[in-house]
This record gives structure tokens, C-alpha cells and sequence, in this order.
């Protein structure tokens, strides 16, 4: 559910009770009000628009979709930093953010994941930022491009179960925590390199299928 933004017109995405931030209202366990701000279904079928880096081996599929009609299938081709990035109108500063988003395996060999990407950094072969993937054999991973240098910074070998769109999150922490979850399983490293940046996507061996990318205030 899309939920909504407004109450008899009135603007409720930063309603507050006492001076704290509502992020969700549920009415008898039904949601009726989440400050979850949809960022990218695909649903615009643009990818070439919207979207720049190695646009080649990204396309937008209407098969194996979680929501809606369209969803971002990722090929990959077993080389280093094959990403995308959103274009530059879509900048946000990380601090206080959650990512949430869902995705999907074609088969067991998938390794690849989202991306926060620099502000400014065209991702491609020269990505700066975090990679958040899920991979068989290897588990979760947070790993940190440098102007295209890789550097794990952190892995766990608990292997996601997503050959079915699972959910996933990437929760960014004030205290310069990055917290990287997937179907209820966290790792966290602490990092502060690259605050300011995009949404994007990183894919070293697929298929592989992203839907439903949105954020929640921590």
C-alpha cells in the first residue's frame, strides 16, 4: 500500500504528536498514514532517462515484478562496479534515513545489491560509495567503492533467502552507524566517507531484481 499524503487536503508527511515524528498510523492493525517516501518503483518504464552509468546491463522488466507493472532487472557480467545511479535530482544527505526497498534472485548465483552513490559520482566504472549486496556464496556484504577501489568493509555468511522478493534495509545512523538488514538478518559497521548521494544499483553477477525503493525517517 502507497499511503497517503494528505488528510481532507491537508499535508500530513511531516505530522508530528507532542513534538515527535509520526512515521506510522495504524487504525485496528490496518496502516492508514507512513511517512515511507516512495523513491523509485520503475513504474515510469525510463530507465535511460532517469537513470546513467553502464545502463547496458540494467533493463526494466514486467515478469518477475514485486508491485505495480515494472521492476529493474540487473544482468551483471562479472566485472568489477557495474552500476547505475539515479540522476543528480534525486540527492539526499543519508544522516537519519532509512532505505527500504525489495528484491529478488533468479536463480542461486545472484551477487549484487543497492547502492548509495556520492553525489556528483556518475557510478560506472568510477563509483564512489556503499554497495549493500546480497550474494550466494558470500552472504550480506557493505562494501565501499573508491573512485571504482573496492573495500569490504564488513560481511556476514548468512545467505538470503530471495529467489521470491524479500524485504531489505539500510538504515543510516547519526552516529555514523550504517546498518544493512535483509528478511530480519542485520550487520552494521561504522563509516562516515560519503554522507551526500543517490540511489543507485550495483550488479557483478545476475539476474537479479530490485522493486519498491523508498525512505523512512530513523
Amino acid at each position: 500500500m502507497i499511503p497517503p499524503t494528505s488528510i481532507d487536503g491537508t499535508d500530513i508527511t511531516g505530522a508530528t504528536i507532542d513534538g515527535t515524528d509520526v512515521t506510522e498510523i495504524t487504525v485496528d492493525g490496518d496502516e492508514v498514514f507512513s511517512a515511507f517516501a516512495l523513491r523509485e518503483d520503475f513504474e515510469h518504464n525510463n530507465l535511460a532517462g532517469e537513470y546513467q552509468g553502464d545502463l547496458s546491463l540494467y533493463s526494466i522488466t514486467s515478469t518477475t515484478v514485486d508491485a505495480g507493472n515494472f521492476a529493474l532487472e540487473a544482468t551483471g557480467t562479472e566485472s568489477a562496479t557495474e552500476s547505475i545511479v539515479r540522476t543528480t535530482t534525486n540527492s539526499f544527505n543519508r544522516f537519519g534515513e532509512k532505505i527500504e526497498y525489495r528484491f529478488a534472485y533468479d536463480s542461486n548465483n545472484g551477487i549484487g545489491g543497492l547502492a548509495f552513490v556520492e553525489d556528483g559520482n556518475a557510478a560506472g566504472s568510477s563509483l564512489s560509495g556503499y554497495v549493500f549486496r546480497h550474494s550466494d556464496p558470500k552472504g550480506q556484504e557493505i562494501i565501499r567503492f573508491d573512485n571504482g577501489n573496492f573495500n569490504r568493509l564488513l560481511q556476514d555468511s548468512i545467505i538470503p533467502n530471495s529467489t521470491n522478493y524479500v524485504d531489505a534495509s539500510v538504515e543510516f545512523f547519526q552516529n555514523d552507524d550504517i546498518t544493512f538488514t535483509i528478511d530480519g538478518n542485520s550487520i552494521t559497521v561504522n563509516d562516515n566517507t560519503y554522507t551526500d548521494g543517490r540511489i543507485g544499483f550495483e550488479c557483478f553477477r545476475g539476474p537479479m531484481f530490485f522493486d519498491t525503493i523508498g525512505l523512512t525517517p530513523i
